[in-house]
């Protein structure tokens, strides 16, 4: 039986999971990673976030917060039958709807979307394909987008990674068409309990999405974080990723520093099998400690 990762008095959260792999090796994710500090940390590491060959696992999923008025979906992996030019994403055919579906969702239940930025591995279930057009796959959802996010990618184009603007005209765009898209500032309250928050770096728009009642504080970071060795190693910058590298390091030392040593639960959207936890630190060094085992 499928259950929630969080469950407070006020909300659930769900994890809905599209891919999990291990063998990732982890220099395609940060250039300055070295085998030497994974090891080290191999003690709290091992076996939800690397394997046995010391290699990271790696997940593209979604949450789904359940409150009394609200299912709401947030960020859409990468999606089925997308063409990229990213090898492991091109034409992906995952079991997304069927796992959505197994913890108690349908398509027509998700009531609002909400999504921490823009690249293609967030935004794929955005849309599906239904009689060769890419419609929107939760036809009864509001989606609320960061505009400032939404401009960004609207108006520059990367060669060198051009997936995240194919994904901007099929996951995103007929959206907007569908007249189900509410663009939103950066600090946007969806309800008093559940906003938004300035994270900029990875991507310009990228924000911090909050859920907060009287009893449980939770953060779903997005990619603030890819991996869960950054509590001990900040300093490891997703350079192939990132579109301000410095930036997006200043923001992880800033929610890092910000939330060790507190009951705040963290979520990581790349996080494999236990993605909720609580940053602890012990003996001047920082690591991960997943909740609801």
């Amino acid at each position: 039986m499928i259950t929630p990762i969080i469950k407070s008095d006020d909300f659930e959260i769900w994890r809905i999971i599209e891919t999990e792999n291990e063998g990732c090796i982890p220099t395609d994710t940060f250039p300055k990673a070295d085998t030497t500090s994974i090891v080290e940390n191999k003690s709290w590491l091992y076996p939800y976030y690397i394997d046995a060959r010391d290699n990271f696992i790696m997940a593209t999923q979604s949450f789904i917060i359940k409150t009394k008025d609200s299912i709401i979906l947030v960020d859409g992996g990468v999606g089925n039958g997308k063409v990229r030019y990213t090898p492991w994403a091109n034409k992906l055919q995952s079991a997304f709807l069927a796992n959505l579906k197994n913890s108690g969702f349908s398509q027509d239940s998700i009531t609002a979307v909400l999504t921490t930025h823009f690249h293609m591995d967030h935004v794929g279930w955005y849309t599906c394909l239904k009689n060769d057009e890419w419609v929107p796959t939760f036809p009864n959802a509001q989606y609320y987008f960061v505009k400032s996010e939404y401009d960004y990618w609207k108006n520059n184009v990367n060669p060198k990674n051009l997936d995240n603007n194919i994904a901007l005209l099929d996951s995103v765009e007929p959206v907007v068409l569908a007249n189900q898209a509410t663009f939103v500032p950066n600090n946007f309250h969806f309800t008093e309990g559940i906003y938004l928050e300035p994270a900029p770096g990875h991507t310009p728009g990228q924000v911090l999405i909050h859920i907060e009642s009287a009893r449980k504080h939770v953060i779903i970071a997005g990619d603030v974080l890819h991996h869960p060795i950054q509590f001990t190693n900040p300093h490891w910058t997703a350079d192939y990723y990132d579109v301000d590298t410095d930036q997006a390091l200043n923001t992880r030392v800033d929610f890092i520093n910000k939330y060790a040593n507190t009951e705040t639960v963290i979520i990581g959207h790349h996080f494999a099998s236990h993605p909720a936890g609580l940053i602890k630190e012990k003996d001047g060094k920082r690591f991960f400690v997943p909740v609801g085992k």
